[in-house]
Formats: C-alpha cells, structure tokens, sequence
C-alpha cells in the first residue's frame, strides 16, 4: 500500500498539481483525480463505435431517468434509428445481476465488482447492483479491447469509459490502476 501512495504521490508531482483537480467519489473517503478532455491525447484520433442490428439472446431493457438501455451480456446498448450502439452505461442504473465472469473486489472496507470497464456496488437492500465511478486506486487484471492508449502530460495511460489508468506490476503480472476520470469542461 505504501508503494502506490507513493507512486501516485509522484505520478502528481511529475504530472504538475494542476492537473488533477480533486472530487470525491460516492463511497468511501477516496478521491478520483478528474482530468480535463483537453488535456487527454488520443493515439487514434477516430473512436471506433461498436454497432449491431440485433442483440443475440436474452437482453434486459433498463430504464434510467429519460433513457432507456439495453443490456446483454455484460454490455450496454443503446438503440437508435434501427442498430444497437455500445455505450457506457449511465452512472446509477441498477442491475438484478451482475455479468457472469465478473471480479470482486475490496476497497478498504468497501465492495466492489468489476467486468469489462464497469464497476458496480451492491444498494443498500442488497437486492441489486448500481454502476458507480471507478475507485480511485482499483487494479483489475485487463481492460476491454476497446479500451485506448492515451497521452497526458507526456506519459502513457489507458482510456476507458471516461476512466484513466496506468500500468501496475502485481504479483499476478501485468494490471491496470484506476488514477483518475476524464471530465469535460463546462462551455
């Protein structure tokens, strides 16, 4: 644990402290550090965009606020104009189930499960499962593919749903480090 305090301590010092500018996050005492969108250099200028006219086998039509959007197989949908089109799921929207082949996790005392970029707390009734920001400090074994590389301040991470990390070592080998969240600025 003293490691990656003190990794992070010098990843912000080498970053400059105006980089990262602090929010707290919904759980916990830990913080994520949010990066500004004009600050985040993507090697691939064009994002690619997973589209589908069909969802194989069973999917869950969730409700969100105003939105509504389909899950299937650990992946979230939206529909437009006749194609399903890969999204990030909206922050909040809940779950009977989590995906099958998820990683649970601990953060302090606080639980968490993780599959394919998205991470999920369980509510206070333990009935169901909320998406909630990615915690500060979470390592996961791999990133999905659509994940890209991308240059902040000079150095290598990788970009997720809005969610920045950084390459750890671990006894199991190679991971990804949760250090912080793209934010857009206010126009």
């Amino acid at each position: 644990m003293k490691t990656v305090k003190f990794l992070l301590v010098i990843a912000i010092l080498l970053c400059g402290a105006d980089t990262f500018a602090q929010r707290t996050s919904g759980r916990g005492s830990s913080s994520l550090r949010h990066i500004s969108r004009r600050d985040v250099h993507y090697r691939r200028p064009v994002s690619k965009m997973t589209v589908s006219r069909t969802l194989p086998g069973k999917t869950v039509v969730l409700k969100h606020h105003q939105s509504i959007v389909h899950f299937n197989a650990g992946r979230f949908f939206h529909y437009d104009d006749g194609r399903y089109i890969w999204v990030a799921p909206p922050l909040g929207i809940h779950l009977k189930t989590l995906p099958f082949g998820h990683i649970h996790f601990f953060i302090g005392q606080d639980p968490y499960y993780y599959y394919q970029g998205v991470y999920y707390t369980q509510d206070e009734t333990e009935e169901e499962y909320e998406v909630v920001e990615a915690p500060l400090n979470a390592t996961v074994p791999t990133l999905p593919e659509e994940s890209e590389k991308v240059e902040i301040d000079g150095q290598t991470y990788y970009e997720c749903y809005g969610t920045i990390y950084q390459i750890v070592r671990t006894p199991d080998g190679k991971a990804f480090q949760v250090v912080g969240r793209i934010e857009d600025e206010e126009e």
